[in-house]
């Protein structure tokens, strides 16, 4: 398989195909070097996962490994988090899995679900980072 660069504005289509105990991706990155996000291009990789000899046990604390990070992003973005409503919370897996797999939101969906929990003054200084005047009222 080669890898190739996408350009600003490429799609690219991301895949996950299951043969057995074997799992392919293709999928999208960013790169300093390769691709810059600034530039607006995208790496596409295919990797395989050779899940052979890998126990039930193993499979969940590696998923659960990988749902921490997916689940502490919106955390780490909260200006004063209430620590008590976080700490030994319980996700339910199905529930994310099901909401993952709907249709893809549109730009400004998107954007709305990015800027959620920020603060007005947060929401100001990013704006103000992509040269965008907006009038928000406090």
């Amino acid at each position: 398989m080669d890898f190739r660069i996408l350009s600003k504005g490429e799609k690219g289509v991301n895949s996950v195909k299951t043969d057995g105990d074997v799992v392919s991706m293709q999928h999208q990155t960013v790169h300093p070097k390769i691709a810059p996000r600034a530039t607006g291009q995208r790496i596409m990789l295919h990797w395989t996962f050779d899940f052979a000899n890998v126990s039930r046990l193993e499979l969940l604390e590696l998923a659960a490994r990988s749902l921490v990070i997916t689940f502490r992003a919106p955390f780490k973005t909260l200006d004063e988090p209430k620590v008590e409503d976080w700490d030994g919370k319980t996700f339910n897996v199905r529930e994310w899995i099901d909401n993952e797999k709907r249709q893809p939101q549109d730009k400004v969906a998107k954007a709305r679900k990015a800027f959620d929990g920020l603060s007005k003054e947060q929401i100001k200084e990013l704006l103000a980072d992509m040269n965008i005047d907006a009038d928000i009222d406090e």
